[in-house]
């Protein structure tokens, strides 16, 4: 819904010094109306120009995408929910490079996310949400000058849990707490 972008004020210089970065995003929550979206789009290789660049690498490149999402009330004014899907994919067929034909290139991704704000008063905000992403490579190593058998592939799993309470307790005080639960699981491999 939101991303906050706050720049450091010091300049880096050499690398002695880091100018530094603070991001902080919100996302969205469900509302007391009930709202969703469902889009496809498509890329085909024959939407596209043809790559002119000196690598000896040649392919014809399709990607995908899929987005849903769905948020509204579960109880008026008190609870509310928000859920998306996310999919894209990549795929690389009729690949060739300096030593001819690689196997073709695939990348999927499936992307869920979800959401519950509980808002019990005026004062007080709880808010959970879970995020689970997995992602697959095939064939994702074969460059310019690498045989068709030294293909690798990969495979990373992502999931974010996140609980925030923010309690407004008068105009000159409040407290807020925020639990974040990350774990992220990659691994490469011949393909």
């Amino acid at each position: 819904d939101q991303v906050s972008i706050i720049r450091g004020g010091a300049k880096a210089i050499g690398f002695n010094r880091s100018g530094g970065v603070s991001t902080n995003t919100i996302s969205k929550s469900g509302t007391d109306e009930f709202h969703g979206s469902a889009s496809y789009q498509t890329q085909t290789a024959g939407m596209t120009s043809s790559r002119k660049n000196d690598t000896a690498q040649d392919f014809d490149e399709d990607k995908s995408w899929i987005e849903a999402n769905v948020g509204g009330p579960i109880i008026k004014e008190k609870l509310y929910f928000y859920g998306s899907y996310y999919r894209p994919e990549v795929k690389r067929d009729n690949a060739s490079n300096a030593y001819g034909e690689v196997p073709n290139y695939k990348s999927v991704r499936d992307e869920y996310f979800g959401k519950l704000t509980y808002a019990p008063s005026e004062n007080f905000l709880l808010d959970a949400s879970y995020r689970t992403s997995k992602r697959t490579g095939e064939n994702e190593s074969v460059g310019t000058y690498g045989a068709a058998s030294t293909s690798e592939g990969s495979e990373a799993k992502q999931d974010i849990g996140i609980v925030e309470a923010s309690w407004i307790i008068n105009d000159a005080s409040n407290v807020y707490f925020k639990f974040t639960d990350f774990q992220y699981d990659s691994t490469g491999r011949p393909d």
